[in-house]
């Protein structure tokens, strides 16, 4: 292939490139062993593929679907690396072959393992993607602990925000930091359980943004 790329005229090979590397991000979107429903697997890769960070934080790795997703759309871009913070990463090594020259892997707890990420990512972060703990303790130890660390109008993105104990922790720390803005829920897909919790519906899915306004 390289050598019909190489004697193709140039806005042809430029085409065929280009739909090479969709091919492979789609793959990613299609396939990853992620935990997330097709609309966020999509909205994943197209917010990053168009915010275009340089240094993102993935707060909850398991299996690295997420990883993967994101990886792909470094791909496009060409720039961007990972950290990933995970206490018990399960990732199928032909999986991390595929994202290693981006993603750097940290066995630890969040918010504990945050300051290590940020030593590995070379400064702040401009992209958080938070997929960890589920309880609302946890989501605010998280946004707590990776606030100090982010580059100035960074985004924060969280997944199963339509879970009443991360959809709460996030109303809670949107009121209490002035400096977060909140830019809406956007996939409502979900995923319902047939039980309530504490007063609450179970309901998984959802992908919600905020961006740091601070200095």
């Amino acid at each position: 292939m390289a050598q019909l790329f190489r004697h193709l005229p140039h806005p042809r090979r430029r085409h065929l490139l280009q739909q090479s590397a969709d091919e492979s991000g789609w793959n990613a979107v299609r396939d990853a062993p992620a935990l997330m429903l097709p609309p966020e697997r999509v909205l994943l890769y197209a917010i990053v593929r168009g915010l275009q960070p340089r240094r993102l934080l993935e707060i909850g790795t398991h299996k690295g679907g997420s990883t993967l997703i994101i990886c792909a759309a470094l791909d496009e871009i060409g720039d961007g690396l990972v950290a990933c913070i995970d206490p018990n990463p399960v990732i199928d090594p032909q999986d991390w072959e595929r994202v290693a020259h981006r993603a750097t892997m940290i066995v630890g707890s969040s918010p504990d393992a945050i300051g290590g990420a940020a030593d590995v990512a070379g400064g702040g972060f401009d992209f958080v993607l938070i997929d960890g703990d589920h309880e609302y303790k946890g989501v605010r130890r998280d946004i707590d602990g990776v606030l100090p660390r982010l580059a100035p109008d960074s985004y924060l993105l969280f997944h199963d925000s339509h879970y009443w104990q991360i959809g709460q922790a996030i109303d809670e720390a949107v009121t209490d930091n002035p400096s977060l803005v909140d830019c809406g829920t956007l996939s409502r897909a979900t995923a319902n359980e047939d039980r309530t919790e504490s007063g609450h519906a179970v309901v998984w899915g959802g992908l919600r943004l905020l961006r740091y306004a601070g200095a």
